[in-house]
């Protein structure tokens, strides 16, 4: 779940931060398989992005084709061009060598540098061991107020 601390964070530095469209986050979550009660579930289901993040370019992408690129998009993508591991999605798209990865079902995020690397599958069991993991968070909530918090300051 969201902390109230988050909720007050995003509220506060997003324009128009609050969805509109939950019905159809809620069918890609279901064709996801993400439990609506999930961290990474109740932020989207609540919050409409994309979020830049602080001091670099790389956006924390919407999930809906609302916004192009977005989480679905780019996981396709990285799907079929790096082999990106069962049950993991992309937060963000590739436009600077970065790569944020989510863990659908373990629940950790990890910032992947890109260059050099070609296949995305053998990092599902630890990500955090391999030279192109640059930094990690235990879970998505960890990612988000790191993120927030970074963009606040």
């Amino acid at each position: 779940m969201l902390s109230p601390a988050l909720k007050a964070k995003i509220a506060s530095l997003a324009p128009e931060p609050f969805r509109q469209n939950a019905d159809e986050v809620k069918a890609l979550l279901n064709a996801l398989a993400v439990n609506e009660n999930s961290c990474f579930a109740q932020f989207y289901l609540n919050y409409v992005g994309a979020f830049v993040a602080p001091n670099q370019a790389v956006e924390l992408l919407e999930i809906t084709d609302i916004v192009r690129p977005n989480i679905m998009e780019m996981t396709e993508y990285f799907s079929e061009h790096y082999g990106l591991p069962p049950r993991c999605v992309a937060l963000s798209d590739d436009d600077f060598g970065v790569l944020w990865l989510y863990h659908l079902d373990r629940d950790w995020v990890a910032e992947i540098n890109l260059d050099g690397v070609e296949r995305l599958d053998d990092l599902a069991d630890e990500p955090f061991a391999q030279a192109a993991c640059l930094r990690k968070w235990h879970s998505f909530a960890a990612f988000l107020h790191e993120f927030f918090q970074a963009k606040a300051a």
